[in-house]
Parts: structure tokens; C-alpha cells; sequence
């Protein structure tokens, strides 16, 4: 399995890592982590992260809203939204089902 660079935005979580965040690390993916997507836009200049995981519930944006400036500026770096249900306001952005934790690791250990 090839080791991916993960971006992975989300809310900061007080009491500790976030479920999503030890599920990535557990595949042994590398995990850098932005609490907004300004914050994100700045880390994609340094990393270069292979995927951008965006949780649904951030800022009061859409999924959409959010990935629009990663996607324009990183045209190379999929992105994919993570919510409830796996569905939600984010267009054409892939999916997966947070409630689901094994369609993160199915995607993660897919070879793309």
C-alpha cells in the first residue's frame, strides 16, 4: 500500500483527535491537519498532500463552498467531503458516509 499525504480539515476537537484523524493514521497514511479552509490553502502550499478530506460540519459552509478554492488552486489534489449520510450540499465532490467508517478505509486503501 502506498502511503498518501492526507489534508484533513475539520473542527479542532478539544479532547483529542478526531475518529476520522485515527482511522487515517491507523492505515498508516500521513495526516496533517487545518481547522478552516484558510488554514488549509496555506498548508497546500508547503504539503503536498495527495487527498483533501473536508468535514461537512466546518464553518457553516457548504462542502461545496469549501473546496471550490482548493479544487481551483489544486486542480491535481482530489478532495472529497465527509457526511452524515454521504450526501449533502457538495455537488460533483465525492462523498463518503461519516456513519460508515469503513467506506473511509475502503477509499483510503484504494490504489488511485
Amino acid at each position: 500500500m502506498v502511503r498518501k499525504i492526507i489534508l484533513l480539515v475539520e473542527a479542532e476537537h478539544p479532547d483529542g483527535p478526531s475518529a476520522r484523524r485515527l482511522i487515517v493514521e491507523r492505515l498508516k497514511h500521513h495526516v496533517v491537519t487545518a481547522h478552516s479552509q484558510p488554514e488549509a490553502l496555506e498548508l497546500l502550499k508547503r504539503v503536498q498532500a495527495d487527498v483533501v478530506l473536508i468535514h461537512s460540519q466546518i464553518e457553516g459552509q457548504s462542502c461545496q463552498e469549501m473546496a471550490a478554492p482548493i479544487q481551483q488552486r489544486f486542480p491535481q489534489i482530489c478532495v472529497v467531503a465527509l457526511t452524515p449520510g454521504g450526501t449533502g450540499l457538495c455537488g460533483s465532490i465525492t462523498t463518503i458516509d461519516t456513519l460508515r467508517p469503513q467506506d473511509l478505509v475502503n477509499f483510503l486503501q484504494s490504489p488511485a
